[in-house]
């Protein structure tokens, strides 16, 4: 399968050779799930480590979940809306009376809804790109519960209201 991924089979083609191994096709049952309400993009990106794109049934990106889905390159294939990070973070606390995980990654520490799991589980947290606010300074007077430096990396127009602004925090894009 993988000599078949890497040579550009179409993804009929892999999808025919898995099959013919015993393969059950992961994403295809992850797919009836999502639409049926049972699993959540969070619990693919929990399961998963690797995230293959396909693109009218051609190989378009294969990485790491974190590389592919943080990249403005693939925006087109997993939804424009859909842009921001995904960051590898360790559970190292919580406020349990506010009902706050804390998690920490290269780039800081991260406040969350409250996650059930023994300290140092290891995580993926989904940053949404229309969750972050850019500013020079600390805000004030603002309820925002994460603040984490960065240094902006990349501007891309990405039509004639948008632009894409990569951004790095601690080594992880943002």
């Amino acid at each position: 399968i993988e000599k078949l991924i890497f040579s550009g089979a179409l993804h009929r083609e892999i999808e025919d050779a898995a099959a013919q191994g015993g393969t059950v096709l992961m994403f295809k049952q992850a797919l009836k799930k999502v639409a049926r309400h049972l699993t959540s993009m969070e619990e693919v990106l929990r399961l998963a480590d690797t995230l293959v794109l396909v693109d009218a049934g051609r190989l378009a990106a294969i990485g790491p979940v974190e590389e592919v889905l943080s990249s403005p390159v693939h925006a087109g294939l997993t939804g424009h809306g859909e842009a921001g990070a995904v960051i590898a973070a360790t559970l190292v606390g919580e406020e349990a009376r506010f009902g706050i995980s804390h998690l920490a990654f290269p780039g800081g520490l991260l406040k969350v809804a409250h996650l059930d799991f023994p300290l140092g589980t290891r995580v993926r947290v989904r940053i949404h790109s229309q969750d972050v606010a850019i500013a020079l300074s600390p805000p004030v007077g603002l309820s925002i519960r994460n603040l984490v430096p960065a240094v902006v990396r990349t501007v891309t127009p990405f039509d004639t209201f948008q632009t894409d602004v990569m951004l790095e925090c601690g080594g992880c894009p943002l």
